[in-house]
């Protein structure tokens, strides 16, 4: 073969090579800036209006529910060991990843949250050996320790106080009332949380 040939064939590959390069880095310098803009568009509509659309429906299920539920909040606060727990937010949430399900009934769903919630609580207070209508006041401590107090006759003083600590498999400590038996409440509360979470 002809040297100018080659040369000219070899010549054609290196510029082949390099116009190659170029569109490589034509195509990355594109995809970076399709990422900026997808990012962008992400970061400052689409994320900012979905929440917004979701805030908007979670404060319409706070109107319709939230007096219904909140009313658990101080109880399970202390039972869930969280200052923020949130009985609504709770729901809302739970409820949220069932939504979209043939035959799902949001009212059907937050009736049934709210009579085990109900049970749950009227189970601490036959547990306690109190009447339904008492009101009771749960505390956990981070060490395990729980303390129900109930305040029988509406005088704000707590007249049954029992604590309980589940790091140990002694006998809860009832004071006062302690001829009244209960139960351990402690595997009702978390079979009922676990339904609404």
């Amino acid at each position: 073969m002809d040297e100018q040939f080659i040369n000219s064939v070899k010549e054609t590959l290196i510029f082949l090579v390099e116009q190659e390069r170029l569109r490589g880095e034509e195509v990355k310098a594109l995809n970076e800036k399709i990422e900026a803009v997808n990012s962008t568009l992400m970061d400052s509509v689409i994320n900012p209006g979905l929440e917004a659309y979701e805030n908007g429906r979670y404060e319409d299920f706070k109107g319709k529910y939230g007096e219904r539920l909140s009313k658990f909040d101080n109880i399970l606060k202390n039972t869930q060991n969280d200052p923020d727990y949130d009985t609504v937010r709770q729901t809302y949430d739970g409820m949220s990843e069932l939504n979209g399900t043939e035959g799902f009934d949001e009212g059907a769903y937050v009736d049934d949250v709210e009579a085990k919630l109900n049970e749950f609580c009227t189970n601490v207070k036959k547990a306690l050996g109190i009447s339904e209508d008492t009101p009771i006041e749960v505390k956990q401590d981070a060490d395990g320790t729980t303390e129900v107090k109930a305040d029988e006759n509406g005088d704000g003083t707590a007249e049954t106080t029992v604590t309980e600590t589940t790091e140990t498999t002694a006998e809860p400590k009832v004071e006062e009332k302690k001829d009244k038996k209960r139960k351990s409440w402690l595997d009702d509360a978390a079979e009922y949380l676990k339904y609404i979470k």
